[in-house]
């Protein structure tokens, strides 16, 4: 019996060493999409001029905070504005940098795609669902 007994742990123990495998792969596909999709996006990020709504978001972005809030029309949620404020702030107000926090927002995006299809049962077949997104 003993050795029956060292042969199935043997087993699980190479099973669980496969499984570990696996999911390190699909980590590295996973970190392999979010960093295609950072480098699509980011490359010649500033290529085109602002546009007419990004050059509105900037002017917004340059008052203070209090005027900003109160010259908001009242169809526009301040969230974003605020901190567009913030960022603009700290990392400047050329077209790459204005850009760059929506391009953060689009990225982070396409991990919680693939961690809401994971959630919802899609297990590896995230990694398929999050692609799309990714290169879009």
């Amino acid at each position: 019996m003993r050795g029956s007994e060292e042969s199935a742990a043997l087993q699980s123990s190479t099973g669980n060493i496969a499984l570990e495998h696996a999911a390190t792969l699909w980590r590295i596909a996973l970190l392999v999409i979010v960093l295609l999709a950072f480098g699509l996006r980011a490359y010649r990020l500033d290529f085109q001029s602002l546009w007419s709504d990004e050059g509105i978001s900037l002017q917004r972005a340059q008052m203070a905070l209090p005027e900003m809030l109160g010259a908001m029309p009242v169809e526009h949620m301040p969230g974003y504005f605020a901190l567009l404020n913030g960022w603009v702030r700290v990392a400047g107000e050329s077209d790459y940098a204005l850009r760059f926090l929506s391009l953060w927002a689009s990225v982070l995006a396409v991990a919680l795609i693939y961690r809401l299809a994971r959630d919802l049962g899609a297990g590896t077949d995230g990694h398929w669902l999050t692609m799309p997104v990714g290169v879009a």
